[in-house]
């Protein structure tokens, strides 16, 4: 009777075949976790060693707890949120170390992954900057201090063109750089910048220009061109150091045209009243007004109102942005007088 009991038992394994690949699924996705802590912490320049040993252990007590608990999905639940914990809690340390662009799983980061980098490299084509010494400058290579540097600038420039900015003025802050557009003559606050990110644009910028990266106190300006396709663009960028940092101007060089005088928007009184001024033939007018208030503009009108070729016409301008025949164009610069 025993015999015929023993004769009729099935052979079961001990372990579930499911479970066991689920198991070393999960340890082994844990496993390559491991060699990028130790790697990315040694590139960050944190303590490898101990976030090496918090991720192994951390990964290691989870398992084995894991393998005791008897219910299995519990075990899998509580070795994922585990090993999951330990992970981000690395990541949100390594990301307070690094710049905006080397931060990871942040949406911008993840972002990234799903369009990839083709498709950034895509939207740079057809989009040049051109240095000072008239060299052209592609696309350096990615994760680099290059790279960001470019990075930034392309599209710090790209947003100003689109909003039609003149001006854009960086100025220093406790953590980041508050940036300002001037459009038409009015400023437009824009989002703050962090200051390693913008500690890479500057550098990128100065080089374009052929300024001195090393020197942060004492004034520079400079010049460099972005190309468009066919189109280049003329920007001046102008450095300061102060106490809370370096200070960066943009000036979009623009080729002014001389407009007549009815065409720049004056009142009918307004330009009945200046046309009276055609009939004076001598004697200093002085144009001023506050800055980006259409002040070199209107200049220009006046000097197209009279008759250049039989009048001798002179001007005195700080900064000339356009050639007008026949007038002699005086440049003033400050030490051209006594006072500093």
């Amino acid at each position: 009777m025993p015999d015929l009991l023993l004769s009729s038992a099935e052979y079961t394994g001990y372990i579930s075949i499911i479970k066991f690949l689920v198991f070393l699924l999960l340890f082994f996705l844990w496993l390559p976790v491991v060699g990028w802590v130790y790697d990315d912490a040694k590139t960050v320049g944190t303590k490898e060693v101990t976030w090496t040993a918090v991720i192994l252990a951390t990964g290691a007590s989870a398992a084995i707890i894991f393998l005791f608990i008897p219910v299995f999905f519990i075990g899998a639940v509580i070795y994922a949120i585990a090993v999951a914990t330990a992970s981000l809690v690395y990541v949100k340390h390594r990301n307070s170390r690094v710049m905006d662009y080397q931060r990871v799983l942040t949406a911008e980061h993840i972002k990234s992954l799903f369009e990839g980098k083709q498709k950034e490299s895509e939207q740079m084509k057809g989009f040049l900057f051109v240095t000072a010494n008239n060299n052209e400058i592609h696309l350096p290579q990615a994760q680099t201090p290059e790279f960001f540097g470019y990075k930034a600038a392309y599209e710090m420039l790209i947003d100003a063109t689109w909003r039609r900015a003149s001006d854009i003025i960086f100025s220093p802050a406790s953590q980041n750089y508050s940036v300002t557009y001037y459009v038409d003559g009015a400023a437009l606050k824009q989002p703050d910048i962090a200051r390693g990110q913008m500690d890479y644009s500057i550098n990128f910028l100065k080089n374009l220009a052929d300024l001195d990266t090393r020197e942060k106190r004492k004034p520079q300006k400079g010049i460099f061109k972005v190309r468009r396709g066919k189109k280049d663009t003329e920007w001046e960028i102008t450095t300061a150091g102060s106490t809370a940092g370096e200070q960066v101007r943009l000036k979009q060089i623009v080729q002014k045209s001389v407009s007549r005088i009815a065409d720049i928007g004056l009142m009918p009184e307004q330009l009945e009243q200046i046309n009276t001024l055609r009939e004076i033939k001598q004697g200093v007018f002085i144009v001023t007004g506050t800055q980006k208030s259409g002040v070199t503009t209107t200049f220009y009108a006046l000097l197209r109102n009279h008759d250049a070729f039989i009048n001798s016409i002179n001007t005195l301008e700080k900064r000339p942005t356009a050639e007008l025949p026949n007038i002699t164009q005086n440049v003033f610069k400050l030490s051209d007088s006594a006072t500093s």
